[in-house]
This record gives C-alpha cells, sequence and structure tokens, in this order.
C-alpha cells in the first residue's frame, strides 16, 4: 500500500517534471524564433559604416564622433542588432520592438542600462521623451 502511494507520487512529480521542461522549451523555441524574426527586419537594410552613419546623420550635431561610436556600438549590441543597419529614425517602441509582445527583453535591457548612464542634473521622464536612437544619441552624446 505505501509503494503504491509513493509510485503514484513518483509518478506525478514526473508529470509535473515533464509540464516545466515543455514550457522551457517552447519559451526557448519562442525566443529564437523572435530573434530571427527581428533581425530578418533588418537585413533589408543597406549596410553602412559608423562612419557613413556619422557622416550622414551626425556630423552637424554637438555629438563627436568617437562618442557616437561608443553609444551607437553600445546600443546595437544591448539590442542585439546589427550596428550597421540601425538609423537614426528607428523608434522605440515601433522597428526596435517586437510585435505585440508588451516587455521587449532586448528594448527593456536597453532602456534601464539608459537609466544607469543618466546624465548628472536629469530624471528618468527625461528618457521619456527619448523616442529614437537618434534622440538618444543626442542626448548623451552631449558634451
Amino acid at each position: 500500500m505505501i509503494n503504491d502511494v509513493l509510485l503514484a507520487g513518483y509518478h506525478r512529480l514526473l508529470e509535473y517534471v515533464g509540464i516545466v521542461l515543455f514550457a522551457i522549451v517552447v519559451m526557448w523555441l519562442q525566443r529564437l524564433s523572435y530573434r530571427r524574426w527581428r533581425h530578418r527586419r533588418f537585413k533589408k537594410r543597406e549596410e553602412l559604416s559608423l562612419e557613413e552613419l556619422y557622416q550622414q546623420y551626425f556630423s552637424g550635431t554637438e555629438v563627436a564622433k568617437d562618442r557616437f561610436t561608443v553609444l551607437w556600438t553600445y546600443a546595437a549590441g544591448v539590442l542585439e542588432l546589427p550596428a550597421s543597419r540601425l538609423r537614426p529614425s528607428d523608434r522605440f517602441e515601433k522597428e526596435l520592438k517586437f510585435g505585440l509582445i508588451r516587455r521587449d527583453p532586448e528594448l527593456h535591457c536597453f532602456k534601464s542600462r539608459m537609466f544607469l548612464m543618466l546624465p548628472a542634473g536629469h530624471t528618468k521622464s527625461d528618457l521619456r521623451k527619448l523616442r529614437t536612437l537618434r534622440d538618444y544619441v543626442e542626448f548623451f552624446g552631449q558634451p
């Protein structure tokens, strides 16, 4: 009798472990699919070097070239997107966000890190005004 109870408990435990493992696999596959979709979205764009991006979009601003390079490559790294395919007009809540997912992990991570880099004299509400990568570079690239 005790063996039957233990065996039933063991089988129930295996069911729970199976359900948890299945959920983990589904989340992993969804994440993999999300990353592929995200990269395909930007693959159609022409590649521009950091030099070309700076000359075309930021040479007439107060942002120094070396500061632009650091900010741009940092953003691309955190967002896990190729720096050569990002554009200043890319909006955080449109082009850089994945579909209908409310909390895009890379975008959330990027916004959290922007808060940590916030210059003295600025508040979190200043970050809410940043809508595009151009806004981000010009805000954090100020001398």
